[in-house]
């Protein structure tokens, strides 16, 4: 369950000071595992993301007018359901932010850097990237290598992002700043 994998990572949370937000679980399990830096809610998983770029506006986000969001997806069934058209309203209409189109890369992906190139071009305020563990750790080192800082544009890893100890060791220091929903 993610609330288990929530209370898991809420010593790592609490370590570094980190933000988790995650679907599947409720205020009680949170106040009963007493997670600190962890929200849960109860909703499908793709709603996250919203939740994730609302929490980011509200709390971190330093710009003005529209946010503007870039979207780097899988181009599997698993990616597909993150770019439905309610999801989209949400974040359009209802959150009132800008969504660029979706950038489908491969699930075997080796080198992220046409795709980050033209995300780059757009001068997004974020990018959910929805990538697992190694793939994620690539996107981030490509985009670092890239010149783009994974805070600016905030890089926000979604729906099981595989943020553990392997996962900080593979992207070094890329990592640092990048968020992630799940």
């Amino acid at each position: 369950s993610t609330t288990a994998e929530a209370a898991a990572q809420n010593p790592i949370s609490l370590d570094l000071k980190v933000p988790i937000i995650g679907s599947g679980g409720t205020d009680d399990q949170q106040k009963n595992n007493q997670l600190v830096y962890v929200y849960m809610f109860d909703v499908p998983y793709q709603i996250s993301n919203p939740i994730a770029l609302k929490w980011y506006h509200d709390n971190m986000w330093k710009g003005t007018g529209k946010m503007k969001i870039a979207r780097l997806y899988v181009d599997l069934a698993m990616g597909k359901i993150m770019d439905t058209q309610p999801v989209n309203d949400l974040i359009t209409q209802d959150l009132g932010y800008e969504l660029l189109p979706v950038e489908w890369f491969p699930a075997t992906i080796t080198d992220f850097t046409p795709y980050l190139l033209r995300i780059k071009d757009e001068k997004p305020d974020v990018v959910l990237c929805q990538c697992i563990g190694d793939p994620f750790a690539l996107a981030l080192k490509d985009a670092q290598r890239l010149g783009m800082d994974t805070t600016n544009p905030q890089f926000i890893g979604c729906e099981w992002a595989g943020i553990n100890s392997a996962f900080v060791k593979a992207a070094g220091p890329a990592a640092e700043g990048e968020l992630s929903s799940y």
